[in-house]
C-alpha cells in the first residue's frame, strides 16, 4: 500500500447484480467505478472486496492507495475512490446491524484495511458468472455470503456481545421511520437518559446514533426503490423531509447518489430471504 494522488479517467456506466436481504448485501459487477476524492464517505459496515479477474484500485480518506485482488475495509474508514473497470469483482457488505459484523470488526485491531490471500477464495470467483448474470437462486447466494464470512472469520474469537438495550433500541430504529425517529423516547423504552443513551450508542456501535438512524431508512428506502417506487414516494415512507434530503443521505451512505444508479445500463435488485 502506498500513498498516491489518483488521475481518473472519464466514469464509465456501472452494471451490477445487487443482492441485499437479512442483513445481506452482495453486489456482483462487471464495470464499478467510485471517485468521491473531493468529498469522502464513511460506511457503517465492514466491506470486502474480491477481484475476480484483474486487480482493481482502491483509495481511503487518508490516502493510502491499494491496488489488489482483495481488500477487506473497516467500519467508519474514510473512502474515497474504487476503480474497477472492465474488471469482474464482488462487493460483500457486511452492515452494522448484522450479528457477522462484529466477528469481522473484531479482526481488524486499530487498522483500515486487510489484504487476505486471494487463494483462499477460489471457489468463489468460480462462481462470479453465475452471481453476475442473477441466475444465482437466493439459497446459493446467501451460502456464498456465509462462506465468505467464514474464511474471513477465525475459528475461535472472543467478541463482546452488544449491550442488550443498544439491541432493543436498534430494533425499534428499524421499525421507525426517519423523521418518527425519537431519541428521547427509545431512551425511556430501555431506561436511560438522552445523554446516557446516545454516549453508551457510540460507545458500543462506534457510530452515532442519528447516523445509524439515517443508515437504516437508506436501507429502507433502496428496497422501497427497488420495488419500483418512485424517490419521491420513497422519501415520503421512509421518513426523509423530502427527495433532495434522502439523495443527501443516499451519498452520505453509499458514495453514490441515486442518479448515479438511474444513469447505469444495468442494474438488477435480487432480494434475499
Amino acid at each position: 500500500m502506498t500513498q498516491s494522488t489518483l488521475t481518473t479517467n472519464p466514469k464509465p456506466p456501472m452494471k451490477f447484480t445487487f443482492y441485499y436481504g437479512s442483513g445481506r448485501i452482495l453486489l456482483a459487477a462487471k464495470n464499478f467505478y467510485l471517485d468521491r476524492s473531493q468529498h469522502h464517505y464513511k460506511r457503517l459496515s465492514v466491506t470486502f472486496i474480491l477481484a475476480c479477474g484483474e486487480p482493481f484500485t482502491l483509495e481511503i480518506g487518508d490516502g493510502t492507495r491499494l491496488i489488489s485482488k482483495t481488500a477487506l475495509i473497516a467500519p467508519n474508514v474514510e473512502r474515497s475512490f474504487l476503480e474497477a473497470q472492465d474488471r469482474d469483482i464482488l462487493i460483500f457488505d457486511v452492515p452494522i446491524q448484522s450479528p457477522q459484523h462484529h466477528d469481522l470488526a473484531y479482526l481488524f485491531e486499530g487498522k483500515n484495511l486487510i489484504v487476505p490471500k486471494v487463494e483462499l477464495f477460489e471457489e468463489v470467483i468460480k462462481n462470479f458468472d453465475h452471481l453476475y448474470t442473477g441466475r444465482a437462486d437466493p439459497a446459493t447466494v446467501v451460502d456464498t455470503y456465509e462462506n465468505i464470512i467464514k474464511i474471513l472469520t477465525p475459528t475461535t474469537t472472543n467478541v463482546k456481545r452488544l449491550d442488550q438495550r443498544i439491541e432493543k433500541v436498534t430494533q425499534g430504529l428499524e421499525n421507525t421511520p426517519l423523521e418518527e425517529t425519537s431519541l428521547e423516547t427509545l431512551a425511556e423504552s430501555v431506561h436511560l437518559s438522552p445523554s446516557r443513551l446516545r454516549h453508551l450508542f457510540k460507545e458500543e456501535l462506534g457510530c452515532t446514533f442519528s447516523h445509524y438512524a439515517r443508515w437504516i431508512n437508506v436501507w429502507k428506502a433502496v428496497e422501497l426503490w427497488s420495488m419500483g417506487k418512485t424517490f419521491t414516494e420513497v422519501a415520503e415512507v421512509s421518513g426523509f423531509y423530502d427527495v433532495a434530503h434522502l439523495s443527501r443521505a443516499f451519498v452520505d451512505i453509499f458514495g453514490l447518489s441515486p442518479s448515479d444508479f438511474l444513469k447505469s445500463e444495468g442494474i438488477e435488485f435480487v432480494r434475499l430471504p
